[in-house]
């Protein structure tokens, strides 16, 4: 059976990507950056949770055609140094992204531009996916 490890939704307009521990597949990459594709003309921003791995130079490369076609800030909450060097290298693609260190969400939506209702609803998914993803790590179901 295979175990999921990223979650993600558009709440408002801001889409939320959380990656669990370990590696996600190229499918669940695949998957979101279709989304991505497809809600990048509405988005406001993009929040990503990327507490190991950030994605990888094809996804990476992906992510930045899209985001050349419809720019938008991207924020990515890591304690990672691979996925701080995901962001880095984003950010010599032209991705207009910013990595923060985990307890500072604030900082984080405050780069994003989002109003306090967007905000509240934004960190109350990113608990949840967290959760339900630490949950699915651990054998339980969601």
């Amino acid at each position: 059976m295979s175990t999921r490890r990223m979650k993600w939704e558009m709440v408002d307009k801001v889409l939320l990507l959380v990656h669990g521990d370990g590696l996600a597949g190229d499918a669940e990459w695949k998957a979101f950056l279709d989304d991505y594709e497809k809600y990048s003309p509405l988005l406001q921003g993009v929040l990503l949770f990327l507490p190991t791995t950030g994605p990888s130079s094809a996804q990476r490369r992906r992510l930045t055609e899209i985001h050349a076609r419809h720019p938008t800030p991207v924020a990515a909450l890591t304690g990672s140094h691979l996925a701080r060097g995901a962001v880095t290298a984003l950010c010599w693609l032209g991705v207009v992204v910013k990595a923060f260190d985990f307890g500072h969400e604030d900082a984080a939506l405050t780069h994003l531009a989002l109003p306090p209702r967007t905000r509240e609803l934004v960190l109350k998914q990113l608990t949840n996916f967290r959760r339900d993803l630490a949950d699915s790590d651990r054998g339980m179901t969601a």
